[in-house]
């Protein structure tokens, strides 16, 4: 977006003599930061080409998603949604604080907690049945005719009568670890662009994923990485659901890696590879 464009977006904060700092970090959308005074704040421009099945790019439900998440400490506070002829943006609190590096018991007990706030109206619903998660996949791979790709389709899982729906709840969608913030107030996730209503084990898959620790520059966790973290999640039978679907989920993940390679995303080819050994 051109600068004229992000100053248009910030005269519509009605500040006094703000400074505008853009900052690094925002894979799919633009994030600057705004202060005045005492005013701290997160400008954030999305871009709506960028948005697919698995992580939708919709400020309308990131607003959602924030207002519902004002009194629970796991989110930064909406200040503003604004739009202009040429671009969607919304405005938050800035938080102090250090992203994750990796998945660990803190954001997995955050997740919990997020779990079990009422969902709000206005999100979409995710399918996570067997059969669901599978044709995902399909949809993923389908006129991809690459190496790797094809090598993805050849590891699709056989159905395994695994259980068809487990709780409803509010998801994230995207709680990777640099989506998380460790502050002086404990943790809090941004990136709230494709919230949704659906089974936990999708967030936990997402969280967990070996694909997305290496997209993001960092190495996959180690098994007992994996039970420290699962065991901070405060819903056995929610883990259990998601051991049992892991080859499934994982399968998924690797197929939208393949898909996001095929696009000319180098690293997720690596990801997907990652994904597939962890299975």
């Amino acid at each position: 977006m051109s600068h004229e464009g992000i100053l248009a977006l910030v005269d519509m904060l009605g500040l006094a003599t703000p400074t505008v700092t853009a900052m690094a970090g925002g894979r799919t959308n633009a994030l600057w930061r705004v202060r005045d005074g005492e005013t701290d704040l997160v400008l954030k421009v999305f871009d709506r080409t960028r948005g697919n099945a698995m992580f939708p790019n919709n400020p309308a439900c990131e607003a959602i998603a924030l207002n519902a998440l004002a009194q629970t400490n796991l989110a930064p506070k909406l200040l503003k949604s604004l739009r202009t002829d040429r671009a969607e943006a919304i405005a938050y609190e800035h938080l102090e604080g250090t992203p994750l590096e990796r998945a660990n018991g803190s954001l997995l007990s955050a997740l919990s907690r997020l779990h079990t706030v009422p969902p709000p109206l206005g999100l979409r619903s995710i399918a996570c049945g067997e059969t669901d998660l599978l044709a995902q996949g399909d949809a993923f791979l389908e006129s991809l005719t690459d190496p790797l790709s094809r090598s993805v389709a050849r590891k699709r899982p056989e159905p395994a009568n695994l259980p068809n729906r487990g709780p409803q709840v509010f998801l994230h969608g995207d709680p990777i670890a640099p989506n998380a913030i460790q502050g002086h107030a404990g943790l809090r996730f941004i990136d709230w662009q494709c919230p949704a209503i659906g089974d936990p084990v999708l967030d936990i898959a997402v969280a967990m994923s070996p694909a997305m620790h290496v997209a993001y520059g960092n190495r996959p966790l180690d098994p007992q990485e994996i039970d420290d973290a699962l065991d901070a999640y405060d819903a056995p039978d929610t883990i259990a659901r998601y051991r049992a679907f892991r080859p499934v989920l994982a399968w998924r993940m690797a197929c939208y890696c393949a898909w996001k390679a095929a696009k000319g995303e180098a690293i997720y080819g690596e990801a997907a590879e990652a994904e597939l050994r962890s299975s």
